[in-house]
């Protein structure tokens, strides 16, 4: 069965696209007036909570949710460029991964494993990936349980903390 999902306002059009176990839904809220794209995530009790990343030109869209209810998405720029993040709503806080010309998050596991596609140069294909921050590890597949099906070398978890600058 299909349960239609109403706007999480009357000037807003939804757009649902991930869900997890505890059936929290996350994807998108367009403002109907200026077409500016919000993520949005909506709880079983209908609560909703609309977040849009600092840096966002007129895009944020959530792509994936994890059972910690750790999302992973994209944003635009003002440059065009497209750049994946994931967002922790217990701190507000985003994360962004793995820069490059375009960077589409597009899920993200209980292990905080990020899988989506990027384009790393102007002009190159997009790989599908096993998405890190600063890192792209080219994987055939991820299985339904954040199992690694290819030449993946151990991502850095979206749960970990950041990385610490290298010296110069």
């Amino acid at each position: 069965d299909f349960i239609d999902v109403p706007p999480v306002a009357p000037d807003m059009s939804t757009s649902v696209l991930a869900i997890n176990d505890a059936h929290v839904l996350a994807g998108s809220a367009v403002d109907s007036g200026g077409g500016f794209t919000s993520a949005v995530t909506i709880r079983t009790d209908g609560t909703y909570e609309l977040f849009t990343h600092p840096d966002a030109f007129v895009l944020t869209q959530s792509r994936g949710i994890n059972d910690h209810g750790i999302v992973a998405g994209y944003r635009d720029a003002l440059d065009g460029t497209t750049i994946g993040f994931v967002w922790r709503p217990t701190t507000g806080t985003f994360i962004d991964i793995v820069p490059s010309t375009m960077t589409l998050a597009h899920g993200i596991n209980t292990a905080g494993e990020i899988v989506g596609s990027a384009v790393l140069e102007e002009g190159d294909a997009a790989v599908d990936a096993v998405l890190a921050r600063e890192q792209v590890h080219v994987a055939v597949a991820v299985g339904v349980r954040g199992v690694q099906l290819g030449p993946v070398l151990a991502p850095r978890r979206a749960d970990a903390e950041p990385a610490a600058p290298a010296a110069a």
